[in-house]
């Protein structure tokens, strides 16, 4: 009852706009080696992408920063799962450190990826 409450609220509030915030921070101000990190303030929640992770350095390098496309489909994916954990952690509290390991799951399986596909990311010449 509780969550459907808020997810009423929510909708309601965000019928124009998203309740996520991007933010860039420095790998050094950072709280866990995760490429992203999440902070609830009240129904917003914000994403910090940590610079210095591999991921978030090659999007900000100048051939995919200018990808609108891709941009948008990273923050929509990195959104959602944030919002997720921001309407979970809001309802049950204890679920935070969950949260934590899984944002440390995704940035090691996105950090695999980037080096299988570096090649293609970096538009270098592919031996097979």
């Amino acid at each position: 009852v509780q969550l459907d409450q808020l997810l009423h609220e929510n909708d309601q509030r965000w019928k124009d706009r998203a309740p996520v915030r991007f933010q860039f921070r420095a790998l050094s101000d950072a709280t866990s080696s995760a490429l992203y990190d999440v902070e609830t303030r009240g129904d917003e929640a914000f994403v910090y992408l940590q610079q210095g992770t591999p991921l978030i350095d090659a999007l900000q390098k100048e051939t995919l920063a200018n990808d609108d496309e891709l941009q948008q489909n990273f923050q929509m994916i990195i959104g959602a799962l944030a919002y997720a954990e921001h309407l979970d952690c809001t309802v049950n509290p204890d679920e935070a450190q969950m949260w934590s390991d899984i944002r440390e799951d995704i940035t090691q399986h996105a950090s695999a990826f980037l080096e299988l596909y570096r090649p293609f990311l970096d538009e270098e010449e592919v031996v097979e």
